[in-house]
């Protein structure tokens, strides 16, 4: 990796947030960086009966959490309303334990939830659209115990493989019938790689209109946000939000390694209007990065109002990752990546049954964890450098910023601190005004000043005819003494 990286910024960003006056490096969320694959996952899921005994009772308490939601009259919901952290040990009283003790005794006496955990037991590993397949058909059975414990409200037997409500229930399709047809499939056509995955991608894009036709269909669905969001849209919410189990959130802060590369200058400058910062790497054990104030510990303290946590700050090396690009992404476990859960609640919610027999897929982890956390780790990093081809020319590479403990990461603790002296110059852009290079120039001028230092470098960027190319030339006349 170079000695030297090139961070491309609007003038906007350097004066309104004064990011250059403070010397701050903004982390963007993934909702605010331009790849809508970023932070994608290549999740699959392998389970015995313990494993998906556990994800179904997570499964069934999110509907009901959200229900509850709905009934305190929340309109609004967003993923973050489905608490797949929580679990028997965060109940907040007793009653309501026992509230969800009944839902789960209703929800796994039914023959046909029994098989089909049966069978996910003897599938192998199953993605995305498949896992949002079955869900969308046990949905509406789950939906159905629900309003019938909360109503008090009987059902009979027929009436319960349905849901009386806008949503179609097709229970009858996870006949275990299904199973078996997928199994001799895939065995009778082995030249067909990944059957079962291309059926279910296909059904996933039906299903999204058939979904789409009833809501536009269905008043009721249509006018309310909660609606759609409990009966027809909650499967594939909760799949994502069960990645949030997984990993903790990340930001990045991006960088380029060639400044004369006219369309990402034209995309991150407002059109060729703002700047290039010009950074030195540092060598931290054999890689090259960026040290930056960042927070370094919390610990908090009993004050009469309640709990008050400090946060302390330091100096932390930031490894530079470079981005790969059209690679595939790696294929995870989903039960083997859990990793957002302390070892007791794993074992307690997820990795055990009543009895604290431990499920076979993950008894590695627990004997071996050291070995699993590294290759945690090395996952989780190499996801997070993963673009499409088409991003190829950009060449970036980038800083990665997670937070252990907290899923979120306050904006304030996203703006990191560097050295003045780590910043070697600044490139002005082919239409970077005269008032904006003045207003930095000053800047850089005190700061200089304080800092004793005559070597900072200012640079423009220019077209040559000659070639037809960008060009960037230092401004050597442009000098602090």
């Amino acid at each position: 990796m170079s000695e030297f990286i090139y961070r491309l910024r609007p003038t906007k960003s350097l004066f309104d947030r004064e990011e250059l006056e403070k010397q701050q490096i903004y982390f963007a969320s993934l909702e605010q960086l331009n790849d809508p694959m970023e932070g994608y996952r290549d999740i699959f899921w392998e389970g015995d009966k313990i494993l998906w005994n556990a994800l179904l009772r997570n499964y069934v308490h999110c509907v009901y959490q959200v229900y509850i939601l709905i009934r305190l009259g929340k309109e609004d919901l967003q993923d973050d309303d489905i608490f797949v952290f929580n679990n028997e040990s965060r109940f907040p009283t007793q009653a309501y334990k026992e509230r969800v003790s009944k839902l789960f005794e209703m929800f796994f006496e039914n023959d046909t939830i029994s098989q089909v955990i049966a069978r996910l037991s003897e599938r192998g590993p199953i993605g995305r659209d498949e896992l949002n397949f079955y869900l969308k058909m046990i949905h509406p059975y789950c939906l159905s115990i629900i309003n019938e414990s909360e109503s008090g409200i009987s059902t009979t037997k027929t009436e319960k493989s349905g849901f009386r409500d806008p949503v179609k229930n097709p229970w009858d399709v996870l006949d275990t019938k299904l199973f078996d047809t997928l199994k001799s499939a895939e065995r009778d056509s082995p030249e067909i790689a990944n059957f079962a995955a291309g059926a279910f991608e296909i059904s996933q894009r039906v299903h999204a209109q058939m979904e789409l036709i009833t809501i536009l269909n269905t008043p009721g669905l249509r006018e309310s946000l909660a609606k759609r969001f409990y009966f027809v849209e909650f499967p594939q919410r909760y799949i994502r939000q069960l990645e949030r189990l997984m990993y903790p959130n990340w930001y990045t802060a991006c960088f380029f390694s060639d400044p004369t590369n006219p369309a990402t200058w034209g995309y991150y400058t407002n059109d060729h209007s703002g700047v290039c910062l010009k950074f030195r790497t540092d060598e931290h054990q054999g890689q090259r990065g960026i040290h930056l104030h960042t927070v370094t510990g919390t610990s908090a303290r009993k004050i009469a109002e309640g709990i008050k946590s400090n946060k302390t700050y330091g100096k932390h090396f930031f490894r530079l990752y470079q981005v790969e690009y059209g690679v595939t992404y790696p294929k995870i476990d989903f039960f083997k990546s859990i990793g957002r859960l302390p070892i007791p609640q794993l074992l307690k919610h997820w990795f055990a049954d009543a009895d604290g027999t431990i499920s076979k897929k993950v008894r590695g982890i627990m004997d071996s964890q050291d070995e699993w956390r590294e290759a945690y780790w090395s996952t989780f990093i190499k996801n997070t450098s993963i673009k499409l081809s088409e991003w190829k020319h950009e060449n970036e590479s980038r800083l990665i910023l997670s937070g252990v403990l907290d899923n979120e990461i306050e904006k304030a603790d996203r703006l990191l601190k560097y050295d003045f002296n780590s910043l070697e110059g600044i490139i002005f852009g082919i239409k970077t005004s005269i008032e904006d290079k003045l207003k930095i120039i000053d800047i850089i001028d005190k700061k200089c000043s304080s800092e004793g230092r005559k070597d900072f470098k200012f640079y423009q960027a220019s077209y040559s005819s000659r070639d037809g190319k960008m060009h960037v030339s230092e401004m050597r006349l442009l000098k602090f003494t």
